[in-house]
């Protein structure tokens, strides 16, 4: 009997991660390894899927999607078929650019060995982060986070660090939606367009024949909800379109954030046009965020009814502060209990331009800066002053001419 027990244990656990292929009801979360995985996600034999790092590989990787600068960095992606790990020469930093805004979170480096770090920046959208947070996940392992909240269409990171990289890694958030419970106001078909279809991780062909939501042909005031078992946060919805004549059903949705009491903390009105195959939302604006609700009032053509149909909607984002772990459940130990990263949960154990890892409120004095203020300024900045997170001179050179340099 006690064997039989073990059996069942090992197998329910097991099946918490399915590839989308094989979905089942009980499926937590997908298998995002290039080959299978084991009772806790990790892969076996392999490793994760293009795209995905991270805890379990459930982490979006946004970097395969950049433009990177130098050229010669380029080699710093995951799925780069050339790994240049190694000591670099030349520019001290690489630049990220993509095409259309993303939400940061936080950015992972893999190194070829133990460093020390004399200066390291990181700069969104141009603008230097003012507070940035060095996680040590383990010797060759180091996270970044920054106090910069905005929708991120470059990202700079400089300093030595640079030149000892072998992988580079910006986080996309994880997807919430996935195997979540849904309901639907009505359903057209339940065997066919069923509300789960939306979140089963399967981009369609054609909702034509079934493996779509849609409701019903009666329903006047149709919605489609998605319910996370946990508390987070969302920055990013990605709403795939049905790819067949019946795309302008989509068209003009309506999107609610919902807090555990249903109430509104979030919303956004689509107006583009023409339809779109995809329609991406961000949100910015911090929340404990426990449904997200599609409605729709708008009518197309002869149609006597709106509708809500959806091919697939992700739901990109983190843990809410003080939690961490792949359910969100875990608790942030009490050196860092609001600011633990999401993924491990381990506290900041550098601040650049301060001396009082994990808080970073205690600025460097005026003659000291970088990581943990540790670096001091140059004798050649005038009254030995310099910037606590570049350690530029601040007031002039002694005996040079190329400030805030004063090198020649």
């Amino acid at each position: 009997m006690w064997w039989i027990l073990l059996i069942t244990i090992v197998s329910v656990k097991s099946e918490d991660f399915c590839h989308v292929l094989n979905y089942t009801s009980s499926c937590k979360y997908a298998c995002r390894c290039k080959g299978s995985c084991d009772s806790d996600g990790n892969c076996i034999g392999s490793s994760c899927s293009e795209g995905w790092f991270g805890l379990a590989c459930q982490y979006s990787d946004v970097v395969i999607n950049a433009t990177i600068l130098p050229q010669s960095l380029e080699t710093l992606r995951s799925n780069s078929s050339r790994q240049d790990c190694g000591q670099r020469v030349g520019p001290q930093f690489v630049l990220l650019t993509w095409k259309v805004p993303l939400p940061f979170t936080w950015l992972r480096i893999k190194l070829l060995n133990k460093t020390t770090y004399r200066n390291i920046n990181l700069s969104i959208n141009n603008a230097l982060c003012q507070k940035t947070k060095l996680f040590s996940v383990d010797d060759t392992t180091l996270d970044i986070g920054c106090d910069i909240n905005v929708s991120m269409t470059t990202l700079k990171l400089e300093g030595d660090v640079v030149g000892n990289m072998c992988t580079l890694f910006v986080s996309g958030g994880r997807n919430f939606a996935l195997f979540q419970p849904t309901s639907e106001s009505s359903t057209y078909l339940p065997d066919f367009f069923n509300a789960k279809f939306a979140v089963d991780g399967r981009i369609k062909p054609s909702c034509l024949s079934g493996g779509c939501s849609h409701t019903n042909t009666s329903d006047t005031n149709p919605t489609w909800t998605v319910y996370f078992d946990q508390l987070v946060q969302i920055n990013k919805f990605v709403l795939y379109n049905r790819i067949d004549d019946k795309q302008e059903r989509l068209k003009g949705f309506f999107l609610e954030m919902l807090d555990s009491n249903n109430l509104t903390i979030y919303s956004y009105q689509n107006n583009s046009e023409p339809t779109r195959l995809a329609y991406t939302v961000l949100n910015l604006k911090a929340g404990a965020v426990a449904a997200v609700r599609i409605s729709q009032k708008n009518k197309i053509g002869s149609e006597t009814v709106p509708f809500v149909t959806l091919n697939e909607i992700e739901a990109f984002g983190e843990c809410l502060p003080g939690f961490w772990g792949l359910n969100c459940k875990d608790v942030c130990e009490t050196a860092c209990s609001s600011s633990c990263h999401a993924e491990h949960g381990k506290c900041n154990t550098m601040c650049i331009g301060y001396t009082d890892p994990p808080e970073c409120s205690i600025e460097c004095e005026a003659t000291q800066w970088g990581p943990n203020c540790l670096n001091h300024c140059s004798i050649y900045c005038y009254n030995s002053s310099c910037d606590k997170l570049t350690g530029l001179c601040l007031s002039g050179c002694l005996g040079y001419q190329d400030f805030p340099y004063c090198t020649t």
